[in-house]
């Protein structure tokens, strides 16, 4: 084995510690009010002390890569004793901007453009739209995920040839990012699937939603019972915000919660924040509730489905492609069918051939 990517959650870190003694690179993205209730966390700042763990176990060798668009994140540079990169969604971050002006180096967004600054020098690396994680640069979250990915295999020796190379052939589909984002058309309806599951998710979804072209959106959605009360209202009056319709669903695992308690939550929210009640309906089984919110689209609506078990979402897709109007089954040729356009760093000439070609 040459590398490992771990991901190391919040609650993995308090219910058995750290599956490694040190690492080369730690990587902190952000430090959101999830979570907040468990396991004896109580506040933001009691979770950025858990999550500081990470910079605190690189190798003074090592590189610490931390968002410089998060407070909690520039705070935890303290605390590391590896190399300092930050990335950031801006170009004028000053703490981007305080570091390059000392040599260091960076990764940041500027424009439609991703740019990297080391050690006095600055080129552009892509155009944001030609990275298909980042949904045709609308998927701001996916943007701020794919600096720090490669801030991450950068300080790891990867070129900027490799990395070029790397993440344009890297698609938001099933086969290499299952369950997130993962985007099918049938009968001209569009199906977007995604694992967001708390408050900051859910709305990163819907911002990116909000710049692709639909007649109505409908949600499926359900809220995790572990969650406090106002976490979970915060989700509903989100989705009720972005949605026309919503269908509420229910976790297979109640995390404590008594059957309908989370859902009830979620649709009393809804109903709070301006949805009619006609428009908001309960399923509680995740499988009939996708079949459900089927039953209420249009040619042209886009229906959203934050799984669970996604499982659920295969055999949901398998079952409507075989209804006699359901039409083929096929990931949106929008991340696929793109003249990927590049501009060589000084120095190359040449771009890595892939396996797919590029």
């Amino acid at each position: 084995m040459d590398l490992a990517v771990l991901e190391t959650a919040r609650g993995g870190i308090l219910r058995e510690g750290l599956a490694f003694r040190y690492c080369d690179v730690g990587i902190v993205t952000n430090v959101t009010e999830d979570h907040l209730g468990l396991d004896g966390i109580e506040t933001l700042d009691d979770l950025r002390k858990v999550k500081r763990l990470i910079p605190e176990v690189v190798l003074p060798e090592g590189t610490c890569i931390l968002n410089a668009d998060d407070e909690g994140c520039v705070a935890m540079a303290e605390y590391t004793d590896g190399q300092i990169v930050y990335f950031s969604l801006q170009a004028n971050n000053p703490v981007v901007q305080q570091a390059v002006k000392r040599g260091g180096t960076a990764w940041y967004a500027d424009h439609d453009w991703i740019v990297c600054a080391s050690e006095g020098h600055t080129w552009r690396f892509l155009p944001i739209r030609d990275i298909p994680i980042t949904i045709n640069g609308f998927a701001r979250h996916n943007i701020a995920n794919a600096l720090a990915a490669l801030a991450a295999a950068h300080s790891l020796g990867k070129s900027i040839t490799e990395l070029r190379s790397s993440i344009i052939t890297f698609f938001p589909d099933m086969k290499q990012n299952r369950g997130r984002f993962n985007l099918t058309r049938i009968a001209d309806r569009c199906i977007i699937a995604d694992y967001a599951h708390n408050p900051a998710g859910v709305r990163a979804i819907y911002d990116t939603l909000s710049q692709m072209r639909m007649n109505r959106l409908i949600t499926a959605a359900s809220a995790a019972g572990d969650r406090p009360d106002e976490a979970i209202r915060e989700m509903g009056s989100i989705i009720a915000s972005h949605s026309d319709l919503f269908v509420v669903k229910e976790d297979e695992n109640l995390r404590g919660r008594e059957p309908m308690e989370a859902a009830q939550l979620l649709k009393d929210s809804a109903l709070k924040s301006g949805l009619d009640p006609a428009d908001v309906h309960i399923v509680l089984d995740e499988k009939e509730a996708y079949h459900a919110a089927w039953q209420l689209t249009q040619p042209g609506d886009l229906l959203l489905l934050l799984h669970d078990n996604f499982d659920h979402v295969e055999q949901f897709l398998s079952g409507i492609s075989r209804q006699p109007s359901g039409g083929k089954v096929r990931t949106s040729p929008r991340f696929r069918n793109k003249n990927q356009r590049f501009r060589p760093v000084h120095g190359e000439s040449t771009y890595s051939p892939t396996k797919r070609g590029v």
